[in-house]
């Protein structure tokens, strides 16, 4: 468990930053940004701590980097989202 907050810890700013390119990226396209930001920001999550894991920063299994994937991506949409729900 400690090892997944690790990851989590690490990958959460990460995967929010990146999420928020790709949406900045999409403002032009036909394609609606705030519906494609949750699927991108769990597909993110998984390949941010899936690389932590590969460069070795922490010492976790792949099935708990999954985990800690899926859990950073949610992470990072409920902190924009919660944040953008605070400013309006």
């Amino acid at each position: 468990m400690d090892t997944i907050l690790a990851i989590m810890l690490i990958a959460t700013p990460i995967v929010l930053g990146l999420t928020q390119g790709v949406k900045q990226m999409l403002v032009h396209s036909l394609i609606n940004e705030s519906r494609i930001a949750f699927p991108v920001s769990l597909i993110l999550g998984v390949i941010v701590c899936f690389m932590l894991v590969l460069a070795d920063v922490t010492e976790a299994s792949y099935r708990e980097s999954l985990l800690a994937g899926v859990l950073s991506g949610m992470s990072a949409s409920g902190l924009y989202s919660g944040q953008k729900a605070l400013r309006e």
